[in-house]
């Protein structure tokens, strides 16, 4: 009987000890185990990322705190989702996308079934397939080369154990900005060029320009690249910037 209230009283142990937090305190905060924090509960701070705060809602200066304090512990879902801001990250899975793309013809027959099916689908629908084809391209020379991806690869997926240490700051801080940079690519597409599957609405028409001359053309990288020189996409990043403040929308919101 000795033998398993022994037993009992290690497993409660090993329990109690894998719900504590691992800091106690932060920043003058008390830390809890996630399981342990309520949500809003900004007099303490979660021991791991949780998705579901946002700093929209959280006060700033928990948030920052936060947020240092998964730096801190290394959180791994942190670390994950800080990654997919790398120009190296963002420029394999537009490279993947591409391939993937690829593979689908080469099964149907090759690049001669893909100009068929273009053909049967029409004038409108083949320029419109075609554009995305093209605009997969330039979203990946974006990434590659005006952001300086360079073809590297990575499969760590992890911040914290970037194998590109030494300049994994820069690859974060450039991924962001290139990721913009398309972000208001993508915008000036869908408010200059028609879409095949939805009108905007009336009170939206404000923000669209169908009529209007192109800015840019989103299916050639140099266009672009002299875009950013000439001042060109100033004219759209504007646009943009007015539309989401005026409409109250993040810039991924099309």
């Amino acid at each position: 009987m000795r033998i398993e209230q022994i037993k009992r009283e290690m497993r409660r142990l090993r329990r109690t000890v894998e719900r504590q937090p691992r800091v106690w305190r932060f920043r003058g905060r008390r830390v809890v185990h996630a399981e342990d924090w309520k949500y809003g509960d900004y007099s303490t701070f979660p021991d791991e990322y949780n998705i579901l705060v946002k700093s929209k809602t959280a006060p700033a200066d928990w948030y920052r705190d936060y947020l240092a304090l998964m730096e801190k512990l290394e959180d791994p879902l942190y670390g994950r989702l800080v990654c997919s801001n790398c120009t190296i990250r963002q420029a394999q899975d537009v490279k993947k996308e591409i391939d993937r793309h690829q593979k689908y013809w080469q099964d149907q027959g090759g690049e001669s079934a893909r100009e068929q099916f273009y053909e049967e689908a029409g004038e409108i629908h083949a320029k419109y397939f075609r554009k995305l084809d093209a605009m997969r391209q330039v979203q990946w020379r974006v990434f590659n080369e005006l952001a300086g991806a360079k073809g590297r690869t990575c499969d760590v997926h992890n911040h914290f154990r970037c194998p590109h240490r030494s300049e994994r700051n820069q690859l974060l801080e450039v991924g962001y900005d290139a990721w913009r940079l398309w972000r208001h690519v993508e915008w000036f597409d869908d408010h200059w060029n028609r879409s095949l599957t939805y009108t905007p609405v009336a009170s939206e028409m404000k923000w669209y320009h169908f009529d209007e001359s192109s800015i840019i053309d989103g299916t050639d990288f140099e266009d672009l690249d002299r875009a950013i020189d000439d001042g060109r996409l100033d004219r759209i990043v504007q646009e943009h910037l007015r539309y989401m403040k005026e409409t109250d929308r993040e810039i991924w919101a099309l």
